[in-house]
């Protein structure tokens, strides 16, 4: 596997696309996350695209802090490694979960968040733009908006590009690699207006999140609140090849003025907050009680 997943980075860095030097140096230099190849060997992509926190000590796995003693009846290493539909896993207190592979499709797929709609106050969960409807903000104009992008890891573009055309027209930032250089505009002529808005951030709001977060920043001048954000300035796309999905990075954000963002250093908020009590606290303290 080793050698194979040589050969694909090779053939990414070759012939997939050019990017900029500083995504070149993260991706093959820094060995960074943001090139990944699903179904490698250490096996435990599927747990990270399903979104479940996993562990490893001593050669054990530990899923939700609970070691497991097989998966379909391997040892963890030789079952992920392995496609199925579904893995069913036994940990060592006896209890048996079953997961399901997901499709490529629906990695990104999220619930929509919370909401909580006072009369001068709204709040709004976006775990992923895909799953926001944009019409509650319409719907809301006027009031002082609070948008949670915590743990938000980016996802959509196209989702989150309809999302930034509710406040702003014009031109809002640049996409980049080694050959082209794309200037993305947001095509709503009447962009709607609110009394404030606040962003709530920490340190897994990542990609097209931060994107969204530092447009709206250089236009609207919104408040940030929380912790500095992931840094991940790069967009992927997602491609099959030799029987495996891979994630590559094809651009790198630039604000429209042509400063480039530098990656893995995050945006600072205006108001940090740091625990799961600060942030329940400044909600409420703000009216929003969820």
């Amino acid at each position: 596997m080793k050698k194979n997943f040589d050969e694909l980075k090779s053939l990414y860095y070759k012939e997939l696309v050019n990017v900029g030097d500083s995504i070149e140096e993260t991706v093959f230099i820094q060995n960074d996350p943001f090139f990944d190849i699903f179904n490698q060997t250490p096996v435990f992509n599927i747990l990270s695209l399903l979104h479940i926190p996993y562990s490893i000590d001593n050669n054990s796995l530990y899923i939700n802090r609970q070691k497991v003693a097989s998966i379909n009846g391997m040892s963890p290493y030789t079952a992920l490694s392995k496609y199925r539909d579904y893995y069913t896993i036994a940990y060592e207190s006896l209890k048996t979960e079953i997961i399901k592979y997901p499709k490529i499709q629906e990695v990104s797929g999220c619930k929509e968040g919370k909401d909580f709609i006072g009369k001068d106050t709204v709040y709004f969960k976006i775990n992923d733009f895909s799953a926001f409807k944009i019409n509650k903000l319409v719907e809301n104009q006027g009031k002082k908006l609070f948008l949670d992008l915590r743990d938000n890891g980016g996802g959509n573009l196209i989702r989150m590009l309809s999302l930034l055309e509710v406040f702003i027209k014009g031109e809002l930032f640049c996409l980049y690699n080694k050959s082209r250089k794309l200037i993305v505009k947001a095509k709503n002529e009447l962009p709607v207006s609110f009394g404030q808005v606040i962003l709530l951030v920490n340190s897994q709001t990542a990609s097209a999140a931060e994107f969204f977060a530092r447009t709206l920043k250089n236009f609207i001048n919104c408040t940030i609140v929380g912790e500095k954000t992931y840094g991940k300035w790069v967009a992927h796309t997602i491609i099959r090849m030799n029987g495996y999905y891979i994630k590559i990075p094809i651009y790198k954000y630039q604000n429209i003025s042509g400063k480039d963002e530098k990656i893995l250093i995050g945006i600072q908020p205006d108001l940090y907050l740091t625990t799961a009590q600060e942030y329940t606290d400044y909600l409420k303290y703000n009216g929003i009680f969820l």
